[in-house]
């Protein structure tokens, strides 16, 4: 699957109303009011080949007691994502994961804050847009963290939204990301801390898993994400 992290360029709004002024200078004035901010642009996307898996039929019947018993079926993928079920059968548990690394102060809209502080962010909104899914099977709800730079572990994080389950044939377009106020605080948070480098993590809540004799998992979905908030300096 492929997420790109999309922003609209920041908008400087004045009291005055002389937004073109405003952005020949590239600064924001004394007597600004309030501005928007967006994620810069990132990119992410989840393909079925790098399971390692064959390209075609349905997975195969392997009796297992081990995990490492099923992952020879997968040998050349990492992480493998080859298990024994509880059934005492192998299968396939396919974990969509992705870390984004994000330094703002390097980004020219962040930069035309001239190194004011951001007193108040009220996240306006967030949605992803569904670009291309061939995948074969329902993509199960991701979700999405904010992270320390260096940290990897979505656990480790500080969690701020779902895209819930995406189903087969989903139509391109735009949909809601599921967050709460609680996910606001945290996105809100990272857009004040702006000079802090910090990293995005993208995981499934739970694998999707493929039993023996089910179709083997093919396609690939790409998303981009849209955030965008309301500061004050």
């Amino acid at each position: 699957m492929r997420v790109r992290w999309l922003a609209a360029g920041a908008v400087w709004a004045l009291a005055s109303g002389m937004i073109a002024g405003m952005m020949g200078c590239g600064l924001i004035d004394s007597d600004v009011l309030e501005f928007d901010l967006a994620l810069p642009p990132q990119m992410f996307q989840y393909d079925t080949s790098r399971a390692g898996l064959p390209t075609s039929g349905t997975l195969p019947t392997v009796p297992c007691t081990s995990d490492a018993m099923c992952q020879v079926v997968a040998r050349n993928a990492t992480p493998n994502p080859m298990a024994c079920g509880t059934t005492g059968s192998c299968e396939a548990r396919i974990d969509i994961q992705s870390t984004v690394p994000y330094d703002l102060k390097n980004q020219s809209d962040f930069a035309a804050l001239n190194d004011r502080p951001i007193v108040d962010v009220t996240v306006s909104k967030i949605e992803y847009e569904l670009v291309e899914d061939t995948l074969t099977f329902a993509t199960p709800p991701i979700g999405l963290y904010v992270a320390a730079q260096g940290v990897t572990e979505p656990g480790l994080g500080m969690k701020f939204g779902v895209i819930e389950a995406v189903a087969v044939g989903t139509k391109p377009g735009r949909y809601a990301v599921k967050i709460d106020a609680a996910g606001k605080k945290v996105l809100a948070d990272t857009f004040k801390n702006w000079k802090t480098p910090f990293n995005l993590l993208v995981k499934t809540e739970t694998p999707a898993v493929f039993k023996a004799g089910d179709e083997v998992p093919r396609g690939k979905i790409s998303v981009i994400v849209h955030v965008t908030a309301t500061a004050s300096p």
